[in-house]
Order: C-alpha cells, then sequence, then structure tokens
C-alpha cells in the first residue's frame, strides 16, 4: 500500500554552522581530551543540584507567604468580626 505524497511529512535535516561547528568541537574534544567529559559530568551534576536547592528555595518562600497570606487573612476575618460584635 502506497501512501500519497501529499499525506507524507517532509522532515527538515539541514543543520546550521553553528549545529555543524558544535558537533565537530564536542567530536575533538572526546578524542583529544577524554578527561573533559568527566569534568563535564562533574559541572553538569553541580549545575543540575544547584538547580534543585533553587527550586527547594522557592517552594519553602512560597510555603512563607502562603502561611502570611493565611495568617492575614485569619486576622481580617477575625477583625470584621469584631467590628460586626462591636456595632
Amino acid at each position: 500500500m502506497e501512501i500519497p505524497e501529499k499525506q507524507m511529512p517532509v522532515i527538515d535535516l539541514s543543520t546550521s554552522q553553528e549545529g555543524i561547528i558544535d558537533q565537530l568541537m564536542t567530536t575533538i574534544m572526546h578524542t583529544e581530551r577524554p578527561e573533559f567529559e568527566a569534568q563535564k559530568r562533574s559541572i553538569e551534576g553541580d549545575v543540575i543540584h544547584h538547580q534543585k536547592e533553587i527550586n527547594a528555595e522557592q517552594v519553602d518562600q512560597y510555603s512563607k507567604w502562603k502561611f502570611i497570606y493565611r495568617c492575614e487573612s485569619i486576622w481580617q476575618r477575625y477583625f470584621t468580626f469584631l467590628c460586626h460584635f462591636i456595632m
């Protein structure tokens, strides 16, 4: 069974000059300086670790603000209740 040409997707396999240079540099580094691969993995691990720390800090900050907001909301309701009770 043949697929009509108008239903066949076109895949662009062209590569930019920067992409070719990047691939070539990666190949050269693997060949001439294999010790840099371990260093690269170590740096990538450090980046991932720091990103996790930043995300944890953001979650912590969000939790603190959420707590403060809830406290303010409770005080506002309490104050409103007292105002209605006094009047």
